[in-house]
């Protein structure tokens, strides 16, 4: 049995992995590839890289580590995770992986993320990355004084363009299938106040079009006309499905899916904690993942050893 099994290879996991072994824990970690979200970089035309904070790059020197620590890394993933024997006066698990392995553990780290529905709007594809990301907050400072369009229905959206908002002249907010979610209209009536905030309510992305990066957007109201819009960027805000079904019977999260946490990053079954874009922490930042990484590797050693 191991001490730990940390699962996703993103930002979050390999941070929790490498505290964890510097504290001599024995770890595992269980991830299908390295760097997570660090491996999309999005480019937008006229934005240098120099003012780009580069998370990936703090990331690597992790990785790093981790190669050298062959035994550590676990190419695979994660199907579930049980409780293992309840007679043994502590907590431990049992997790179950898509190779067919039961490991055994005395604590997990779920780091496991998000993942996104390819885009389906005509261009999107093509544009991805080149003038089109999916996360407005991790760069919503490079947009000042530009203007830049959020595409999607729920809170994401509404968190990307009041983020935006800050920092760009003007920033479109649309609903990717037609209408938003109806949970959203106080946010999305309060954002539509701003001077610089356009709120295209009942009205459906048609498709992108541009040169080398994704220029312009055209949008089809509800009456059928079309409009097209030109921004410097455009953000798929999309509702994200985070990963936590393997724990979904063992943790307490939200509506959505997302693991709740408390300010220790432990989740509400002892034993188990969780860091990055999986949990209800909502910030979608590489280095705050790095720090919620961190932070739940000290709270998996201080409940394996520091107290009773």
């Amino acid at each position: 049995m191991v001490d730990l099994i940390v699962i996703g290879g993103g930002p979050a996991g390999m941070v929790a992995a490498v505290y964890a072994l510097r504290q001599r824990l024995n770890v595992l970690l269980i991830a299908d590839t390295l760097g997570g979200k660090t491996l999309i970089r999005s480019e937008f035309p006229g934005l240098g890289e120099t003012s780009v904070i580069r998370g990936g790059e703090l990331v690597d020197r992790f990785k790093n580590e981790l190669d050298y620590l062959s035994t550590v890394l676990r190419p695979d993933r994660v199907r579930s995770v049980g409780l293992g024997n309840p007679g043994s006066g502590s907590p431990s698990f049992v997790v179950n992986t898509e190779d067919g392995e039961n490991l055994e553990c005395r604590s997990v780290i779920v780091a496991s993320g998000c993942r996104f529905e390819p885009p389906t709007i005509p261009g999107a594809g093509r544009y991805l990355t080149k003038g089109i990301g999916y996360s407005g907050l991790s760069y919503a400072h490079l947009f000042l004084d530009r203007s830049v369009a959020v595409i999607g229905d729920g809170m994401r959206a509404v968190r990307s363009a009041r983020q935006l908002a800050y920092s760009a002249a003007r920033v479109y907010l649309l609903p990717e299938g037609g209408a938003f979610d109806p949970r959203r209209r106080a946010e999305i009536e309060t954002l539509a106040e701003s001077e610089n905030v356009t709120v295209l309510p009942d009205s459906t992305v048609v498709s992108f079009n541009g040169d080398a990066y994704a220029r312009e957007v055209t949008v089809r109201q509800k009456d059928g006309t079309e409009q097209t819009l030109t921004a410097d960027g455009f953000f798929l805000e999309s509702s994200a499905a985070p990963n936590s079904e393997m724990v979904a019977q063992l943790v307490d999260r939200d509506a959505d899916g997302y693991i709740r946490v408390d300010s220790r990053n432990r989740t509400s079954c002892p034993g188990i904690a969780a860091a990055g874009d999986v949990t209800d922490v909502h910030h979608e930042q590489v280095l705050v993942a790095i720090g919620e990484g961190a932070k739940a590797a000290l709270s998996v050693l201080e409940q394996l050893f520091l107290r009773p």
